[in-house]
């Protein structure tokens, strides 16, 4: 049992390494880069010209090579930094603590829809088997 322990859990970081790698080149695969998307360069919703455009890319790190850009990325997230939003200036993780609040609007509808589904399953369920049965 140790053993299968042990092989998975090799298993486990080459394919954590790989899934990062992924996520990191599926956000820089888009034309442009994050700060454009959110400026006047990409039709976002900020306008800036292009000297401030320049200094956020230097401030954001974006303008040093995509491996350094990776190997930071990757420690941020180890330490559970997920950065800062760009609208509201706070850490995401006070991020997240503070949408808890919307919490409890939504906690009924999250207590129905299992319920209601249960009932409905079987009608919707039972047309299609009785089809496949007579095939």
């Amino acid at each position: 049992m140790r053993k299968y322990l042990a092989q998975r859990l090799l298993i486990a970081v080459p394919t954590l390494f790989g899934v990062t790698l992924l996520i990191f080149i599926a956000m820089r695969v888009l034309p442009g880069d994050p700060l454009s998307a959110i400026s006047g360069e990409g039709g976002g919703t900020y306008v800036l010209s292009k000297e401030q455009l320049q200094a956020a890319r230097v401030s954001l790190g974006l303008d040093r090579p995509y491996v350094v850009q990776y190997l930071d990325w990757l420690r941020d997230i180890l330490r559970g930094d997920l950065g800062k939003s760009f609208w509201r200036g706070e850490p995401m993780k006070r991020r997240a603590s503070t949408s808890s609040s919307r919490v409890p609007s939504t906690t009924p509808a999250r207590a129905t829809l299992p319920a209601s589904s249960v009932p409905i399953s079987p009608v919707r369920s039972s047309p299609s088997s009785a089809a496949h049965r007579l095939r």
